[in-house]
């Protein structure tokens, strides 16, 4: 018995039938959790994670991806069901990776709350959380209560379609958190050259970038990646304001990049493939789906002579609809009628 109480990590992922006094009593036994995984467990409230973070106290990696039942309390201390000194003092406090995907229900206050308690957080997930505005990365920088500066050891954020964020959120995070290596704006769409160039200046560890859907990106950023970062990723989805002369940029300064995506960014052309080709030898991963100024000739070296190369590539025209994803030099091709 005192093996079992002693495990440091458990996955619970999916769990869809397990309810808060399932989770409560196991947090009562399981207290040396370090590692908890609770995702999809869409039953789950309030009261099931303060369990865990009210006896396991040596919580490193939670994950609480779409519980959607959560609230700006969960984060808080249950002074009424708990009341324990230490535990107001301590929980969270060991935290460094936490994911709140698609946790619909909190907000910005919620999330301040957070990070009040868990300054040593290092990977931080908020993507899909619709409520959450340019105050939440106030709130990641600067403390609710005292305002005194947190947020610098955060090195992993997503932000994935928290479609309310502005630029001037990004100040608050090119300001403090001079450790990031990864950041993820996918899908915020105000955000603009000005705001992504001052990120990507003032924080010069970062080596994977998504910016997908940021329509009004241009040349601009590839200019100032080229000129500040040594990137290894980089996703571009829809950028349409993207052309060769960004990725001539990337490839000739940032030739150690390994996956890239320009899917959809309909002014790039073989020009820039050419320049993929001969510089990033590395690259291994390359999105170039509905770019239509891009050729199958272009594209065969990176199908062909590059071992484990994954290439996805689409074509649409008048007659067809051809889809191609090329992995370890394998094609599989689909074709469907274009009606």
């Amino acid at each position: 018995m005192y093996a079992i109480r002693s495990y440091c990590a458990l996955n619970l992922s999916g769990c869809r039938r397990l309810k808060d006094n399932g989770i409560i009593e196991m947090c009562k036994k399981f207290t040396k959790l370090t590692t908890l995984n609770l995702a999809y467990c869409d039953k789950l409230t309030d009261r099931g994670i303060w369990a865990a973070t009210h006896n396991c106290l040596g919580l490193a990696e939670l994950n609480l991806q779409e519980l959607y039942l959560l609230t700006d309390k969960v984060f808080t201390f249950d002074h009424e069901g708990d009341g324990r000194a230490n535990v107001a003092k301590t929980m969270l406090s060991q935290l460094k990776s936490l994911v709140l995907a698609d946790c619909k229900g909190l907000s910005d206050t919620g999330i301040a709350y957070l990070h009040h308690r868990a300054r040593q957080l290092e990977s931080f997930d908020a993507s899909g959380c619709i409520n959450a505005t340019t105050q939440m990365l106030k709130y990641m920088a600067m403390d609710i209560y005292n305002s005194t500066i947190i947020g610098e050891y955060i090195r992993v954020l997503d932000l994935s379609f928290c479609m309310n964020l502005t630029g001037a959120g990004l100040d608050y995070i090119k300001d403090r958190c001079k450790q990031l290596v990864a950041i993820f704006v996918t899908g915020c769409v105000y955000l603009n050259d000005e705001n992504i160039v001052g990120l990507v200046k003032s924080c010069t560890k970062l080596t994977r970038i998504g910016l997908g859907y940021c329509r009004d990106i241009t040349d601009a950023v590839l200019f100032a990646i080229a000129d500040s970062l040594y990137l290894e990723t980089l996703s571009l989805t829809r950028c349409s304001k993207i052309t060769d002369c960004g990725v001539t940029a990337l490839a000739t300064q940032c030739n150690g990049i390994t996956a890239l995506s320009i899917g959809s960014c309909k002014r790039i052309t073989n020009t820039s493939i050419q320049d993929l080709w001969e510089n990033c030898i590395k690259l291994l991963e390359l999105d170039v789906t509905y770019c239509p100024l891009i050729t199958w000739d272009a594209l065969d070296k990176f199908a062909t002579k590059r071992l484990g190369m994954n290439l996805r590539r689409k074509i649409i025209s008048t007659k067809l609809k051809t889809t191609i994803v090329a992995s370890s030099c394998i094609y599989n091709t689909t074709y469907t009628s274009n009606r």
